[in-house]
């Protein structure tokens, strides 16, 4: 879907696809790190992390 959207100039779309994979529990990591890879191509950056947050 979002390639799709990406394609045809929806870039509104796209984002929304991209938001939605973002919002899928259970996807392997790089799912994840390709989907924030568009969003930023795309002016879209990650929220701030939390000060002491610590991902493991």
């Amino acid at each position: 879907m979002f390639r799709h959207s990406l394609c045809g100039g929806r870039t509104a779309a796209a984002v929304i696809n991209l938001q939605r994979m973002l919002s899928e529990p259970d996807m392997e990591t790089h799912h994840y790190l390709q989907a924030w890879h568009f969003l930023r191509l795309l002016g879209h950056a990650p929220p701030p992390k939390a000060p002491g947050a610590a991902d493991g």
